[in-house]
């Protein structure tokens, strides 16, 4: 399905709900439903399955019933959409998005920016200096002069996560195995706060795509996450016991967050441990 199928679904589902979960004390309109069938009823085999005989319909004609048999049946349909939750996921943060490039309020924006590098780094090509900018840590204002409005880079990520989205509505992304394959080997260029380049391998980007996928974290939870990742990923092979530090506070945040958060955090946290 495109995307413009899919906002469409979503729209026609909730008025079906709104038919079939209409008050009682309001009387039932038989009229303004069945023009709602027959207007969609190309649209997908959901509104054909209540579109009666004519013959039988002038006489019998539809009934609340009918509104709950078509309700269910694009609930059904609706669910059986390919990265579902993704989209949803996808389609919440663009609509964030656009709302601070429309509001131009820089932190927000900036927020954002690096929430969804962050997020999406294993799945979308980004430019290099968006990465460079946005996946680095800590913030350091000395770094950062300089670098421009975020608003410069924040067109060309919208850009990004709508064609993504896209992909994901008519499933063309690659599957995880082959997606996975194809990365091997790929480091990730981050700047930290003395300019010197590190590299961020793909476990930790792996684990940046796993926490986004976390159903039990907040948005900003995900972002202190995401840093504290970060902050381990460039003390491997520096400061033992810093890092050592660094991976016992992350372990204990993501136990206190829950299973979800543990299973996503914990493989990348053991493997730097060793």
């Amino acid at each position: 399905m495109t995307i413009h199928q899919i906002e469409k679904l979503q729209k026609l589902k909730v008025q079906a709900g709104n038919f079939a979960h209409a008050h009682p004390d309001f009387a039932w309109d038989e009229e303004a439903f069945s023009e709602f069938v027959h207007t969609n009823q190309d649209f997908s085999k959901s509104f054909k399955a209540v579109v009666v005989d004519e013959k039988a319909f002038n006489h019998t004609g539809y009934h609340q019933q009918d509104a709950m048999r078509l309700f269910n049946a694009l609930a059904d349909e609706y669910s059986t959409i390919p990265n579902l939750n993704t989209i949803l996921r996808v389609q919440k943060q663009l609509a964030e998005g656009k709302k601070w490039l429309h509001k131009r309020k820089e932190k927000p924006a900036e927020i954002w920016i690096r929430d969804v590098v962050g997020s999406y780094s294993g799945e979308i090509q980004f430019e290099k200096a968006v990465v460079k900018r946005f996946l680095e840590v800590p913030n350091d204002p000395s770094f950062l002069l300089g670098a421009g409005s975020p608003y410069d880079h924040m067109k060309a990520v919208v850009a990004k996560l709508e064609q993504y989205l896209e992909d994901l509505c008519e499933d063309r992304q690659k599957p995880k195995a082959k997606r996975e394959k194809a990365q091997s080997g790929v480091n990730v260029q981050v700047i930290n706060q003395n300019t010197n380049t590190i590299s961020i391998n793909i476990d930790i980007v792996n684990t940046l795509e796993a926490v986004s996928d976390v159903k039990g974290l907040s948005d900003s939870e995900k972002m202190e996450l995401n840093k504290m990742l970060l902050e381990i990923e460039k003390l491997k092979g520096a400061d033992k016991k810093t890092l050592w530090e660094k991976v016992k506070a992350a372990s204990k945040w993501v136990l206190d967050k829950g299973v979800d958060a543990t299973i996503a955090v914990m493989p990348y946290l053991l493997g730097v441990a060793k």
